[in-house]
């Protein structure tokens, strides 16, 4: 059955306690019952065992890290972390510098439930295959997975999803020129349903075939090299345009089957489920909704609202750490270092408070560059602490570098290994990929530069960070030429 089907709504998200479920390679946490929970959780893992299997993944390995899954009721629980998002969005993946973590609607639906196995592809992929894909592959993958049916004896991938096969037969195809080499963020492509059909379309012709499947890695290290996606593809598959575009029209009428992995039987899933605070009715997805980064417009009725809502539970950590992430965010950072100083003078080893509390040190160097020496001592005193307690936490390593970017020796061999350990334990955040890059351009290393700045440069959905990691890249190709 597919992953959502038995996920039902179980009443208004203020009736209920929000659970937290850990198993493997996931935290997921939600409103809903516990059985429902126990339910979703083993199909997710059910699902990461078919990606391992797929890619030759060892099953054992423990995972670079587990993925917060934050599941809510329906739109307006998805508007509490991202305000305006559009009435058909059913989730997204987030990987930045505040955290890394997917959202998704729970449904009785069918095929709208693939939203949350397509964002978890992404998270697979760029977790542990980062690459230069284009961005049409990028896509087509994660379509091309998420439909996967979990059966007891036999798991299927390669299933067409229903509304992305009505939109290739009943609309008009975007030319192949425009779905092949151009980012749907930066395309003025509109028709996104037939963008998504034509990805995984494109995607399921090439894994079907032995032969072009073997073809891929080539091709996608010329997209790396910088070719355009479509002369790659003529380039390493002989057909041009209009060949591949009549190919694909016969194919999508004849040739759509899955492809079947068969089992003795499903996994038996471990996993221990434990009662979020109290606080989290109310402060959960907004937390999630500051570390995604909150509109300056937006900013002071937010405060108010999450000051308001801590104010309520006084001695609940939860509550406090949240209202201490907002303040050093976007509120009164003297106010949050305070909070956070009393935390950790109550618990020196909590690590989210000591990572808040040198952030917001790095902030106030940002801040004040010219008088910012002692901030620069104090944040780096409390990273030291944190690397101590995990000496592989992303957010500690980057800081680490990113505090003393203003000194005059910066980068220093220091701050480069750590901005490189970083992007080799989130190789999916772009920003942290963005900083290495040019700390390594810095000390004329442009070779490794490109390297980490390429999958930057190709994100679908990478925004101004893509468009500065094309013009890096684009500067060093043009001196060495």
């Amino acid at each position: 059955m597919l992953l959502l089907a038995a996920v039902v709504f179980a009443g208004p998200a203020h009736a209920a306690r929000w659970l937290r479920a850990e198993s493997a390679h996931f935290i997921v946490h939600t409103s809903s019952d516990e059985r429902t929970l126990r339910d979703y959780v083993s199909d997710l893992e059910d699902f990461d065992d078919l990606l391992r299997r797929v890619h030759g993944q060892p099953l054992d390995a423990p995972p670079g890290r587990k993925l917060d899954l934050y599941l809510v009721s329906g739109p307006g629980e998805m508007n509490l972390v991202r305000p305006g998002a559009p009435p058909g969005l059913r989730g997204f993946y987030s990987a930045g510098l505040g955290d890394i973590f997917a959202i998704g609607i729970r449904t009785a639906g069918d095929s709208e439930d693939d939203v949350v196995l397509h964002e978890y592809v992404h998270h697979f992929m760029r977790q542990n295959y980062p690459a230069a894909y284009p961005a049409w592959l990028t896509e087509g993958y994660a379509e091309y997975f998420m439909t996967a049916k979990l059966e007891p004896t036999v798991r299927e991938v390669g299933r067409f999803n229903p509304g992305r096969a009505n939109a290739l037969l009943l609309q008009p195809w975007i030319p192949l020129r425009d779905l092949m080499n151009k980012r749907m963020d930066a395309s003025g492509l509109q028709r996104g349903n037939v963008y998504y059909a034509q990805a995984w379309l494109l995607t399921h012709y090439t894994l079907s075939d032995p032969e072009r499947r073997r073809k891929l890695g080539a091709y996608v290290a010329a997209v790396g090299q910088g070719a355009a996606p479509l002369a790659a593809w003529t380039a390493t598959y002989g057909d041009d345009e209009k060949a591949l575009e009549g190919k694909l029209r016969i194919y999508a009428k004849n040739s759509l089957a899955g492809r079947d992995y068969p089992r003795p039987g499903p996994p038996t899933v471990a996993m221990t489920v434990t009662p979020e605070p109290p606080s989290a009715d109310e402060l959960m997805l907004l937390g999630q909704r500051v570390k995604l980064g909150v509109a300056p417009a937006d900013r002071a009725a937010l405060a108010a609202r999450i000051r308001a809502a801590a104010a309520r539970y006084p001695d609940d950590r939860f509550a406090q750490l949240t209202l201490a992430q907002m303040e050093v965010s976007i509120g009164d950072q003297a106010a949050g270092r305070k909070l956070l100083d009393t935390m950790l003078a109550t618990d020196p080893n909590d690590l989210p408070a000591l990572r808040l509390a040198a952030y917001s040190r790095v902030r106030q160097v940002e801040a004040d560059p010219q008088h910012g020496s002692t901030a620069v001592a104090e944040g780096s005193a409390l990273l030291a602490r944190a690397y101590r307690i995990e000496p592989d936490d992303y957010q500690v390593l980057y800081n680490y570098a990113r505090i003393r970017a203003g000194q005059p020796d910066y980068p220093t061999e220091n701050a480069i290994n750590a901005l490189l350990r970083a992007v080799e334990l989130a190789p999916q955040v772009d920003p942290v990929r963005l900083q290495a890059g040019e700390a390594l351009l810095a000390r004329g290393r442009a070779a490794e530069a490109v390297d980490i700045l390429t999958p930057v440069a190709n994100n679908p959905h990478g925004g101004a960070l893509a468009t500065r990691a094309q013009a890096l890249i684009a500067r060093v190709r043009g001196q060495a030429s």
